[in-house]
């Protein structure tokens, strides 16, 4: 897919606060190409069309990662509450990307996610930054551990299409045949994934301790 910010946002995707912005990029070239200026109101998700309601803009806000990043606002005056607009490769409610999330989560299936913490803490070392020792390996583990329950929830969703995978990044990139697996599925079930727990979904919930300990 092309990253071109004149694609439909999917009203069908919101939830009370967010809205999937349908550029398929990487967070990167959406930092650098500054796509949050193209963003335009969506269907207001609270009043019906039929009202007349429209959703004015109401500034951005910021995201610490990646550096520069900001995200789209509107306000529905008629409920008093704004919406934004997450371009898809970037993960809601949590700083950095679903792109990140993905890799950590394809190397745990060959590597401990210890190894994979480590590999990370090098290369933020490299760059004269990054998250030092037991905080970097609980964020990993939360990153792997969220890729999981979204591929099992999937499957579920999708039994027709999805049953016969396991919940496994590799598999998902096999059958969809692309390397970025979180970004096509948000892009294909967008509608659907309000439902679905962030941080790759809408729906704020909180992973539970026990499953993240389990992983550990």
């Amino acid at each position: 897919m092309e990253c071109d910010p004149r694609e439909h946002i999917r009203r069908a995707a919101a939830s009370a606060m967010q809205m999937f912005y349908e550029v398929s990029c990487t967070s990167s070239e959406y930092v650098k190409r500054k796509l949050w200026l193209y963003a335009t109101a969506p269907e207001c998700p609270w009043c019906a069309a039929s009202e007349g309601c429209s959703l004015r803009g109401n500034g951005f806000y910021s995201r610490v990662e990646p550096a520069g990043t900001r995200i789209r606002r509107f306000l529905c005056r008629t409920v008093g509450r704004t919406v934004s607009l997450l371009p898809l490769c970037l993960a809601s409610h949590k700083t950095g990307s679903v792109d990140r999330m993905e890799e950590h989560a394809h190397s745990a299936e060959s590597h401990s996610i210890y190894k994979v913490a480590q590999e990370v803490e090098f290369e933020g070392a490299a760059h004269g930054g990054g998250v030092p020792g037991r905080a970097l390996y609980r964020q990993v583990t939360r990153s792997v551990v969220a890729v999981a329950v979204f591929l099992a929830l999937m499957r579920g969703m999708w039994p027709d299409r999805f049953a016969h995978l396991r919940p496994r990044v590799s598999d998902f990139r096999r059958h969809l045949g692309t390397d970025r697996v979180l970004v096509e599925l948000r892009s294909l079930f967008g509608e659907d994934l309000r439902e679905a727990p962030t941080p790759i979904g809408l729906r704020r919930e909180r992973i539970s301790a026990q499953l993240v300990a389990g992983y550990g």
